[in-house]
């Protein structure tokens, strides 16, 4: 992917992830937010970054994950938004600013 589908991706994301804030667990659930990253990009955006790829194809959110994460599957508790939001943000700042976008 290149810098600018990153952030198309990035940005796409935030709004669905900001649009959770406040919904039941159904909602989180049916809309692929409770459950993290991975599930998201693969089954809202179609892209594959299940965990090696999500290194590969998404470096700058990559290097968002936290040290150690939350288990070996996902980065935080099920359900919890807004440090997800945090990283999306990060990510896009950071992509913009490596690749001047």
């Amino acid at each position: 992917m290149t810098p600018k589908e990153r952030i198309e991706a990035y940005e796409l994301a935030l709004k669905d992830y900001q649009k959770g804030i406040g919904k039941n667990e159904k909602y989180l659930f049916d809309n692929r937010l409770y459950e993290g990253f991975c599930r998201y990009f693969i089954n809202v955006q179609g892209i594959d970054v299940y965990q090696y790829f999500m290194k590969i194809d998404f470096p700058e959110l990559y290097s968002q994950k936290p040290n150690p994460a939350f288990d070996s599957y996902v980065w935080f508790e099920c359900g919890e938004l807004a440090p997800r939001i945090e990283c999306l943000k990060k990510a896009i700042e950071l992509t913009k600013k490596t690749y001047n976008l």
